[in-house]
Formats: structure tokens, C-alpha cells, sequence
């Protein structure tokens, strides 16, 4: 029987007897991992921190977990578990935000080569307009009427 239940035993018989305790609440926070403890009042929720409600049934060391609202047990085969979670999920997130950085990497690349085109097209452009300018001149002043040919 585990340490918790032991206390348990003692303080249900305090609610059985006395009819001033109406419930076991369980206190679970930095200071104490599971703690039972006889309550004046029925929590009108199953958790008001630090209490629990419910029973951490089956466990040998409980300690209720306040991000994902449920007991866990903190025995050494449970938290080897827990953490080859822990490290499987950093991988994973390792992994992903690899993955990302590669892609964002090509589409700068990818815009980079784009841009450079561009620069290059836009020279390529201007030598071309370079080329006709003195010809579209000529051919302005042509149909303006300015010019007259010998």
C-alpha cells in the first residue's frame, strides 16, 4: 500500500465519523506530491488548486499534473517513460524545424537566382534601348514633321 493510502484510511474515517468533513480532497502542488485531506465542503469542481477531487487510484506515487489535469505517477519506471517521450517529441521537433530551415533556405536561393535574372534582363534591356534610342529619335522627328531628307 502506498504512502498516500495510508494517510487516506485515516482521514475517511474522519468523514465518516465526525459529519463536519463532507469529502477527501487530495493536495497536489509544489509542496506536497498527493496529500489527503478531509473537506468541510463538496468542491463543486472536479480541481480548484491545489485540490483534486479524485481518488489517484493505482498509483504508488502520484502527483497531479496541473498542464494536462490528470495524476501521474512519478515512480522510476514512470518517469523513464516520460522522458523517452520527452526525447522522442524533441526529436521529432528537431527534426521539423530542420526540415524547415532546408526549404527556407531553397526558396531564398530560389529567389536570390530570380532576382538576379532580373537585375541581368533589366541590363540586357537597357543596352537594347541604348541600341534603338538614336533610331526611335530619328523616327520622331521623322513624323513630327522636323526632318527633311536631301
Amino acid at each position: 500500500m502506498a504512502e498516500w493510502e495510508d494517510h487516506l484510511e485515516e482521514k475517511q474515517k474522519l468523514v465518516d465519523e465526525t459529519g463536519f468533513f463532507k469529502q477527501i480532497v487530495y493536495v497536489s502542488n509544489d509542496q506536497f506530491d498527493c496529500l489527503p485531506v478531509p473537506f468541510p465542503v463538496k468542491l463543486d469542481a472536479a480541481t480548484s488548486y491545489p485540490f483534486i477531487a479524485e481518488e489517484p487510484k493505482g498509483l504508488n506515487n502520484p502527483k497531479y499534473d496541473w498542464n494536462s489535469y490528470q495524476w501521474v505517477d512519478q515512480d522510476a519506471a514512470n518517469n523513464s517513460e516520460r522522458l523517452n517521450q520527452v526525447e522522442k517529441t524533441l526529436k521529432s521537433v528537431t527534426d521539423q524545424s530542420k526540415t524547415a530551415v532546408d526549404a527556407s533556405q531553397k526558396v531564398q536561393n530560389a529567389l536570390t537566382d530570380i532576382s538576379k535574372g532580373q537585375t541581368e534582363q533589366m541590363a540586357d534591356m537597357a543596352k537594347m534601348l541604348k541600341l534603338f534610342a538614336p533610331f526611335l529619335a530619328k523616327e520622331n522627328i521623322n513624323a513630327a514633321g522636323g526632318a527633311k531628307n536631301a
